[in-house]
């Protein structure tokens, strides 16, 4: 009953914060590492009012919400207008492949280096001894589920730029999330002594699984636009995707990302659930979601000196995006424009983790991951709170000054 109430509680507070302007503005552009910081403070090993088995309670809940929010990504991936696909293409790969390819390298630099120091855990100490599969695919998933933009971010940093820039922005923090959502494909390398062999097989069920949820979807009512019949068929998808992926190697939410991704291509329920049910639902379930990471997040030595590398190093990669950006549209791009992560990435991450709650290695890619989001967005929302206050300080010089009132006669 507990669990159930903290969880409404959550879901609460999300719907009061998707509200956009006014004094929450700044409060939004911060949502993901307070709340990450609330929940770890609230959690069993800080002041316990969490309960581990409160938090065992609502693992249930908790993968039915991540297969929810890769519904409605997958459901919103659009292609871009005819005359900018090739170029939007384009930024969109050098964007993911520059994140992802700085992310890792420091990461794996980090990860050398700990090792080096005999800091690293066992089985991450082990797997990188003998160059395993699970130390070649831990830098690059952790990376690529960081590569991703916060959408809300880029679409209020908009009316300062060129509307040259607008199209290609818009599509890169639409689409690089879906591919970041991808990467957890990788997910069965992570095992100890993985066979790649077995890794393909299970990466073709969880394809397999996504084509039948979007096949069901439509033959039971998804195609219908009006009335709530599409929500309630596709919000069943997730909790069908979030069920039968229970025991599979990869996590379930990219079965339900590839069948919100198939879907939206044949135009099948879209834009009712776009309309009902994400404008809606996507807010309170991403802040309860990221509540819960950091609940379940146990910060080390180890994790934070990942964390940090793998931040410095997408800063790095979405520095280089922001410039490839600013050269194609001709319009000066700042870096910051791309900075803030995807609000998707704890989600994803946390879905990772419930997958294989037991598994070292999964767990230090968690944890890295909300250590960078943590940074990442911190750094996002002190250039904001300074472009803030330097447009303050420019609109207060350029007011107009009131002229000097005086009681007496003119001298």
């Amino acid at each position: 009953m507990t669990a159930t109430l903290i969880l409404l509680a959550l879901l609460s507070v999300g719907a009061l914060a998707s509200r956009r302007g006014g004094g929450l503005a700044l409060f939004n552009a911060a949502a993901a590492p307070v709340f990450l910081a609330a929940g770890f403070v609230l959690s069993p090993g800080v002041l316990g009012f969490l309960r581990p088995s409160m938090v065992q309670a609502l693992s249930p809940a908790l993968a039915v919400a991540v297969c929810w929010l890769a519904l409605l990504l997958g459901l919103r991936a659009a292609p871009p207008t005819p005359g900018t696909r090739a170029r939007c293409a384009a930024l969109l790969a050098a964007d993911v492949l520059l994140a992802t390819t700085a992310g890792a390298v420091a990461l794996a630099a980090g990860t050398g280096l700990l090792w080096t120091a005999g800091a690293l855990p066992p089985v991450m100490d082990d797997a990188w001894h003998h160059a395993a599969p699970a130390a070649l695919a831990f830098p690059w998933l952790a990376a690529a589920l960081l590569s991703g933009t916060s959408r809300t971010a880029v679409e209020a940093r908009l009316p300062a730029l060129d509307e040259r820039a607008h199209g290609p922005a818009r599509f890169i923090s639409r689409h690089d999330a879906v591919l970041a959502a991808l990467s957890l494909l990788a997910a069965p390398l992570l095992a100890p002594g993985a066979d790649p062999r077995s890794a393909l097989a299970a990466m073709g069920d969880v394809l397999g699984l996504g084509l039948l949820l979007a096949l069901a979807a439509v033959l039971f009512g998804a195609r219908r636009e009006r009335g709530g019949q599409a929500v309630l068929v596709i919000a069943a998808c997730a909790v069908i995707a979030a069920g039968a992926g229970d025991r599979a190697a990869a996590p379930p939410a990219v079965s339900a990302l590839i069948a919100g991704a198939v879907l939206a291509a044949v135009g099948v329920g879209t834009r009712v659930v776009a309309r009902e049910g994400g404008a809606h639902l996507d807010r309170p379930v991403l802040v309860a979601t990221t509540f819960l990471a950091g609940a379940v997040w146990t910060p080390g030595l180890a994790v934070i000196a990942l964390g940090v590398a793998l931040a410095a190093g997408r800063l790095v990669g979405k520095t280089l995006a922001s410039r490839l950006l600013s050269a194609s549209t001709g319009v000066p791009v700042r870096p910051g424009v791309l900075l803030p992560c995807s609000g998707l990435a704890v989600p994803f991450a946390l879905a990772l983790h419930l997958a294989r709650p037991a598994d070292e290695v999964t767990s230090l890619v968690f944890g890295a991951v909300i250590v960078a989001v943590l940074v990442t967005d911190t750094a996002g929302f002190a250039w904001d709170f300074g472009e803030w206050m330097r447009g303050a300080a420019a609109r207060a010089r350029t007011r107009p000054r009131m002229p000097a009132v005086t009681n007496g006669a003119a001298p």
